[in-house]
């Protein structure tokens, strides 16, 4: 296992920058990396050990789903049930910061910690780090804020240092994007029918009405 190590800053998306996370989730690791919004705790989401570490990282409740970022829309079917308003909200905001709870797919591969009630969160990252590296790795990662459950979202880079780099147990690579700007969190949302969502979480993306 690469050690907490690797931190590595990102001016720009880099092969480096890549291949050195997409080691650390090859085996098992977790990372810390930039996203569209706040600054991202991953893993492999199949990975059942990998997710367990995030749930302790961050003292996250255990009834509390982990939503995941996708390699591309046409894998979304692996870990969820795709209707009409997921392709319709997908074609509309995907890439982009909108998380879709949906049905979980017969057979995910997702850890089921990941899962709430038989639902998962989805997203496909608009972020030219996240999306490279997942496009890459081929499966689903863990997108929860690199934080402590129910303090706010990390923006700056010795913030996150601050959090981790100081225990024991800590993300194995951090991929160190600089202090990234304030903006408002990804917009979640629960697929109630075919055609309708209900809102979980307010953000930057706002859904039509049409589709509440």
């Amino acid at each position: 296992m690469i050690g907490l190590g690797v931190h590595i800053m990102m001016l720009r998306v880099t092969t480096e920058q890549i291949e050195a996370a997409l080691l650390a989730l090859q085996q098992g690791g977790v990372i810390v990396y930039p996203s569209e919004t706040s600054y991202g705790l991953g893993c492999d989401a199949r990975n059942k050990e990998a997710v367990k570490r995030i749930f302790e990282l961050k003292g996250r409740d255990d009834n509390k789903a982990l939503p995941i970022i996708i390699p591309d829309f046409d894998s979304a079917s692996l870990y969820i049930k795709i209707s009409p308003v997921v392709e319709k909200l997908a074609a509309l905001f995907w890439p982009g910061p909108l998380n879709i709870i949906a049905p979980t797919a017969d057979n995910s591969p997702v850890a089921e910690r990941c899962a709430s009630a038989r639902t998962q969160s989805v997203r496909l990252s608009s972020h030219p780090f996240v999306a490279t590296l997942v496009k890459r790795f081929g499966y689903p990662i863990v997108a929860t804020s690199a934080n402590i459950a129910g303090q706010d979202a990390i923006y700056e880079v010795e913030k996150i240092k601050d959090l981790f780099w100081g225990n024991d147990d800590k993300p194995d690579v951090f991929i160190d994007g600089g202090d990234l700007a304030i903006l408002p969190v990804s917009t979640t949302v629960k697929v109630v029918d075919d055609e309708h969502v209900a809102i979980v979480r307010q953000g930057k993306i706002i859904i039509p009405p049409e589709f509440l």
